[in-house]
């Protein structure tokens, strides 16, 4: 074995390596030797500073003839896994890399004492293949490994695991173009400013991620769909002073106060989208131009009572059935307050009632607190009665 090491790691190739693992490995040798010398063998290759190719070669070479027996050498099997998928991450073989760790075994062997450690690897584990998969733009895969690190990430004290966790969730939901969650989930991620890791040291969230954090918020929340929760959503970025200083801001804060968006200010907006943000709809419109449309048909709400839909076609830069339809849609899912008169080819907007009740219960909290003020200045003397009934 130390002349196979010292062959490969003096260049000599991992030839010799792959012949002791196959001899070791062997169905002839019994299982006690066959393990001992397996065991040194992941060792040697670990310890032994070899080439990166030959490290490579050796380790995927093992783990083939270990996978009929890998429960017999699980933790040989998940050594190798390891290693050999920081060989491929360092070569930004991201999915690769990513399935390779997926194959590790984490729950066999776990027993009461252990179970809190295993649990921590589990999810530190299945957080770094999610990250692995995003790396290479693949948030399918991605996202059924931040399924089950969501089932261990609620007993975990390591608040930068579950920084790196959020962070994660935040990506596929933008990725599924879940843009409400997706900004809510980013907008989180930007608030911290610094987490505890598991050995118990405070470290400080790196400026530019937050802000990286931040802007992936705003767009996410300016591509959602039109309506009260995204209104809310922009009403919190935009009292976050943090925002001011985003190159977004000026759109961020047309949006907010529901004004119309011009072409100019949406092809600003469209160069500093991902691919996934600007991909095809099903019904052949892009995702960001449905959502622009949206936005200034809203817009349009507040400064109409009523508009043809012709009027409304040129106005939003879209067919006059095409404006029908995407209203129609608002309307049934209570995004918009509307009803559609498709005799005389009309759609009449009607104001937030719920807005005005709201306003209304402020002004009439407001003047009850204002009463109690005046009724206790009188019962103590400092206010007469003729100066609160002149008031």
């Amino acid at each position: 074995l130390d002349d196979a090491l010292a062959t490969a790691a003096a260049g000599g190739g991992p030839a010799d390596l792959e012949r002791f693992a196959a001899a070791v490995l062997a169905d002839s040798v019994d299982a006690v030797t066959s393990r001992a010398m397996c065991g040194a063998l992941v060792q040697g290759i670990t310890t032994a500073g070899l080439p990166a190719d030959a490290h490579k070669v050796a380790a995927e070479a093992t783990l083939a003839l270990l996978a009929p027996r890998a429960v017999s050498f699980l933790a040989e099997t998940n050594s190798l896994r390891q290693q050999l998928s920081s060989l491929l991450e360092a070569e930004e073989e991201w999915s690769r890399a990513a399935a390779v760790l997926s194959g590790i075994d984490l729950d066999s062997g776990t027993t009461d004492a252990n179970r809190e450690r295993r649990e921590a690897d589990k999810l530190r584990t299945e957080v770094h293949i999610a990250r692995l998969y995003l790396e290479d733009d693949d948030p399918a895969q991605a996202e059924a490994h931040v399924r089950r690190a969501a089932a261990l990430v609620a007993g975990s004290a390591d608040e930068l695991l579950q920084l790196q966790y959020s962070t994660c969730h935040a990506r596929v939901l933008d990725a599924q173009r879940r843009f409400l969650e997706a900004s809510l989930a980013y907008y989180a991620v930007s608030k911290k400013v610094s987490v505890t890791d598991g050995d118990g040291n405070r470290l400080e969230q790196d400026e530019a991620e937050q802000q990286t954090a931040l802007t992936q918020a705003t767009t996410c929340a300016i591509l959602a769909p039109a309506g009260p929760q995204r209104s809310r959503i922009l009403a919190t970025l935009y009292k976050d002073e943090r925002c001011a200083k985003l190159p977004s801001y000026a759109l961020l804060e047309k949006v907010h106060l529901e004004r119309m968006l011009r072409p100019a200010e949406v092809e600003s907006f469209t160069q500093t989208l991902r691919p996934h943000q600007m991909a095809v709809r099903g019904d052949g419109t892009r995702v960001h131009e449905r959502a622009v449309v949206e936005h200034n048909l809203l817009a349009a709400s507040t400064l109409y009572t009523n508009i043809s839909f012709g009027e409304l076609g040129s106005l939003l830069g879209t067919t006059a059935e095409a404006a029908e339809s995407i209203a129609a849609r608002m309307v049934i899912e209570d995004r918009m307050r509307a009803s559609i008169d498709q005799v005389d080819g009309y759609i009449h907007f009607m104001p937030d009632v719920e807005e005005l009740s709201l306003w209304d219960a402020q002004i009439q909290d407001v003047c009850a607190a204002v009463n109690d003020v005046l009724d206790e200045a009188v019962a103590k003397g400092l206010v007469g009665d003729d100066s609160v009934a002149m008031a």
